[in-house]
């Protein structure tokens, strides 16, 4: 989020919406607060690294600051069980950065930005 807000600061009169994948809550008050501009948030339902109540966090601290925030909570298969640690972990990237998800984020994007 911090360079979210240094590019709001520096373009701010180009900037008209953000959009955030995986987004974490840590750290974006300030970006929540110091931007009035549109948001879409997307995240993975079986996100194990960053929870999904994130994203819930983050719709609501937009709003908050009279920002309209659109949330999409993307559908995901649960990690197998019984997998080996690096399986496991590989598991783990694959969802939180909505790997196998990514033609469902990209439709979901671009309805975004085709609403401007």
């Amino acid at each position: 989020s911090q360079p979210i807000a240094e590019v709001l600061r520096e373009f701010e009169d180009f900037v008209v919406g953000i959009g955030l994948v995986a987004g974490q809550t840590a750290g974006t008050e300030r970006l929540a607060q110091s931007t009035k501009r549109r948001a879409l948030l997307i995240h993975g339902a079986e996100d194990a690294i960053i929870p999904s109540r994130c994203a819930f966090d983050l719709r609501d601290l937009f709003g908050q600051s009279g920002s309209e925030a659109e949330l999409h909570i993307v559908s995901q298969d649960p990690i197998p069980p019984m997998l080996c640690k690096e399986e496991f972990e590989r598991e783990r990237f694959l969802r939180h950065h909505l790997w196998r998800e990514r033609w469902d984020v990209q439709d979901i994007l671009l309805s975004w930005l085709r609403s401007f």
